[in-house]
């Protein structure tokens, strides 16, 4: 358990870092996928391949392959059908997955999310079979549901609305 929530957290700092170069201009994609490169090289200890096209990054390092998509607009094809899907007047503005032998991930960021929706999905995530932990600060904070292989996560404040959802595998 403690070395999948490690996985987990380095997963995130990873989309973390990856979705700030995702930013970089055309002219200077290359010395930036150079330097990008280095560092996760560095910071793993692994061999790193980084690709960007267009809006789309990938990332492949020893049994693990990262894509960020910054021009996804919608749910991925394989999310788990057991976690909910935040429904309604919501705009999803990019999507990363990622895949390893140890579990596979998917973070779907949104733009700002209406008040009330930690309880909103606090709720959902109960009723389909969740045990749940709700962090209330000021305006934001996340909801974390756990169920079987599943660790779901929703994220929210003024700058960032994102569901973290990791499965394990056996």
């Amino acid at each position: 358990m403690k070395s999948f929530r490690i996985i987990t957290l380095a997963g995130l700092l990873l989309a973390a870092g990856l979705a700030a170069f995702s930013a970089c201009k055309r002219e200077s994609d290359k010395a930036a996928e150079s330097v990008t490169e280095a560092v996760l090289e560095s910071a793993t200890g692994k061999d790193v391949n980084l690709e960007k096209d267009g809006e789309k990054i990938t990332i492949e390092t020893e049994g693990t392959k990262s894509v960020i998509d910054e021009s996804a607009r919608s749910w991925p094809d394989d999310f788990p059908a057991g976690v909910p899907r935040i429904e309604g007047d919501v705009q999803i503005i990019r999507v990363t997955q990622t895949d390893n032998p140890q579990l596979k991930a998917w973070s779907v960021y949104f733009e700002k999310l209406g008040k009330g929706i930690l309880d909103d999905y606090n709720n959902e995530l109960k009723s389909a079979g969740f045990k749940t932990m709700i962090i209330k600060m000021g305006e934001g904070g996340s909801v974390t549901g756990e169920k079987g292989d599943l660790v779901v996560t929703l994220a929210t404040s003024d700058e960032v609305n994102v569901l973290n959802v990791h499965e394990r595998k056996a």
